[in-house]
């Protein structure tokens, strides 16, 4: 019966040995508006993890794991953006079972290994990834726009603009402070002396979609819309106007940091809305990005 005991003991237990624990784990996370796939990208060592980790069915990617480690057979993650943890052991059959908790919530969530690698941007349509994350820098595949994310953001989904998926990437913010941040990247053919008179119908074209002129529908309208603060510059050596946008969505007052970026070859449209106490420290994240933008 101790022999017995022992084997059970042995085949149940977790492993010890090195674990190797590098690359791509897939969970479904079973909540009360259905199940979520929870997709981790693990890189180094056992001794010293880095991850990111996606929730494509809710077309979040990309966000940072701060804090990952394996001791023994016990993986634990936390994910303060979400006020997530996790912790759990890593078995004989290469699996990592455990307890996924979030605000207080605890429920079991097993791991499994991806038998192919797993993309670590959000899934366009046609063709690939709309864009690629390394570390914090983002590169758009359709233009060549390149810009910088402001630590702990992530890239939250590619959204359709116009009918084309490619076209805009969405931000988050970790701190919830940005209602909603974009960045519409297209490729133009702008003849270089037609770039400024470019620029100048990009507030008016604005304009026309808030008010609905343009046959635009909510979310994209909005009620008493106007443009101010307008200037005229240059960022990155490329032309670029800057505006502030203020409005009323669903009955409260709203804020709207604008830049647009043309060059001959490509329009960019940076974007980011929140109530109007929360400008002046999303101003200081929004010329961060400004700043790091490459548009070819």
């Amino acid at each position: 019966m101790k022999l017995l005991i022992s084997v059970i003991l042995a085949v149940s237990s977790p492993v010890l040995a090195t674990a190797d624990l590098a690359g791509d784990w897939i969970g479904v996370h079973n909540t009360p508006q259905g199940p979520h796939h929870i997709v981790l990208h693990v890189t180094g060592a056992d001794t010293a993890l880095k991850a990111t980790t996606d929730s494509p069915d809710q077309g979040v990617y990309g966000v940072p794991i701060p804090s990952i480690t394996l001791s023994g057979p016990t993986l634990q993650f936390r994910v303060p953006v979400f006020d997530v943890t996790f912790s759990g052991e890593l078995h004989s059959d290469g699996t990592i079972a455990g307890t996924f908790s979030q605000h207080g919530l605890a429920t079991p969530l097993v791991f499994e290994r991806s038998a192919v690698p797993l993309p670590k941007a959000a899934p366009q349509t046609q063709g690939g990834p709309a864009g690629v994350l390394q570390g914090q820098r983002y590169h758009h595949n359709l233009t060549g726009v390149e810009f910088d994310l402001p630590y702990g953001w992530f890239i939250g989904r590619t959204a359709a603009s116009d009918g084309d998926p490619s076209q805009m990437t969405v931000l988050k913010d970790p701190d919830g402070r940005a209602i909603f941040a974009s960045v519409f990247m297209a490729k133009a053919d702008i003849p270089p002396a037609a770039v400024s008179g470019a620029l100048s119908g990009a507030i008016p074209s604005l304009i026309a979609r808030r008010s609905g002129a343009s046959g635009a529908h909510a979310p994209h309208t909005a009620q008493a819309y106007s443009v101010r603060d307008v200037e005229r510059t240059s960022i990155g050596g490329r032309q670029a106007v800057r505006a502030i946008g203020d409005s009323e969505q669903a009955g409260r007052k709203t804020t709207e940091l604008l830049t647009w970026i043309y060059t001959e070859h490509t329009r960019a449209f940076f974007f980011m809305r929140m109530v109007p106490e929360n400008m002046q420290a999303l101003q200081t994240t929004f010329d961060q990005i400004l700043q790091s933008a490459v548009i070819p």
